[in-house]
């Protein structure tokens, strides 16, 4: 008899790449913890580029929009269930609950999982609303067997505001892999690179240029703290792309901090950079209760401000790795920046400290196995 297979499902085309290493991460690991004794299957919308740990592990990558999500038909899913004799189902960001899932079990599923990775903040239903969120989340066959948080955050956000049972949630924090820093700030490539002088302040975001990730706030903040509070050797940094940039653009240009101002667009040696930096700052609108970018910042030794946001500040410890800001408050913002650029210091005290914290809480090992832990009482091979 064909062995059952074990099925992920990815959101986006083999060759998106950029931020979803952790994801591809998470299905090499289930490659390497049941791939000898049952198959891993991965099935992208769109096969182009293939990423390198996927292509050197053992798992069998195929072209298929699986899911509703993908645009396929149920019909066309059932089929390919079959086809493959899938009996595990590895999603992320899909619904915690579906009528598709009683399908898929019909068709020879023996367990759905279903990781959490979306960002921000949901109101908490009450009365009536909650009783029958409560009740669609307990019902047998079309609810998920197990539902994974990217962070404590997550898995509460999966309890109190998506109602599902409590043995149901597990949480495996997103973690980072443990990279060197050199002992001494070198600020050449910045210098090199963007012709960032290197006596600057640099004040540094990772992120996707966009409203959502807060990049209007930053600049009016750099504007009140060039303009209103005399820092004139003060230099902002955004690595990443986006929709955006010139939109941002334009209003540096309408605030005249242009010369304050970098966008580095996309880059893939950020550790680097992040270590020349003095500052980081990450006013977003919501994560997983933090981001890769807040651990990426720690695991470089530089302080972080976030916003009180429970969304993204989870990471940080106010007054220890970093400051909290109130969310939205310019001058709340800019009081913690401004201890932070005059106190050389108090940014090499926190930044040593946030790396300690990341490599102890939130390293990729101490995720994997998180992971593996939760899903590991599904899988009967």
């Amino acid at each position: 008899m064909q062995k059952g297979s074990f099925l992920c499902v990815a959101n986006w085309p083999s060759d998106v790449g950029y931020a979803w290493w952790l994801m591809e991460s998470f299905w090499v690991l289930l490659a390497n913890a049941y791939g000898e004794k049952c198959p891993v299957l991965l099935v992208y919308p769109i096969v182009k580029k293939v990423p390198d740990d996927v292509k050197s592990s053992n798992i069998v990558v195929e072209e298929y929009a699986f899911g509703p999500r993908s645009g396929s038909k149920w019909y066309n899913d059932l089929s390919y269930i079959r086809k493959r004799n899938v009996k595990y189902i590895y999603f992320s960001d899909r619904p915690l609950t579906s009528w598709r899932y009683l399908l898929y079990r019909l068709a020879g599923v023996d367990a759905i999982v279903v990781h959490d990775h979306t960002p921000g903040m949901r109101d908490k239903p009450k009365g009536l609303k909650k009783l029958l969120k409560r009740i669609r989340a307990n019902l047998p066959y079309i609810s998920c067997d197990v539902a994974i948080g990217a962070s404590d955050f997550v898995r509460e956000r999966c309890l109190n505001v998506a109602c599902f049972p409590e043995w149901k949630c597990k949480s495996a924090p997103n973690g980072i892999r443990e990279k060197e820093i050199s002992k001494i700030k070198n600020k050449k490539i910045l210098c090199n690179e963007f012709g960032i002088k290197e006596e600057d302040i640099v004040i540094v975001s990772v992120g996707r240029v966009t409203l959502y990730k807060g990049v209007g706030f930053t600049l009016n903040l750099v504007h009140k703290m060039v303009e209103d509070c005399g820092v004139v050797n003060l230099h902002y940094l955004h690595v990443g792309d986006g929709p955006d940039v010139s939109r941002f653009k334009e209003l540096c240009s309408k605030l005249k901090i242009e010369r304050h101002v970098t966008f580095a667009g996309r880059r893939e040696d950020v550790h680097e950079i992040l270590q020349a930096c003095d500052i980081a700052f990450h006013p977003s609108k919501g994560e997983v209760g933090y981001s890769l970018a807040i651990l990426e910042y720690m695991m470089a030794g530089i302080p972080v401000v976030v916003p009180d946001n429970p969304s993204v500040c989870k990471a940080t410890m106010h007054g220890k790795t970093g400051f909290v800001y109130h969310e939205n408050d310019i001058e709340s913002a800019c009081k913690f920046l401004l201890r932070l650029a005059n106190d050389s210091s108090l940014r090499s005290r926190m930044g040593h400290k946030a790396r300690t914290i990341v490599l102890q809480d939130y390293s990729l090992d101490k995720c994997h196995k998180s992971l593996i832990e939760a899903i590991a009482p599904l899988v009967s091979i």
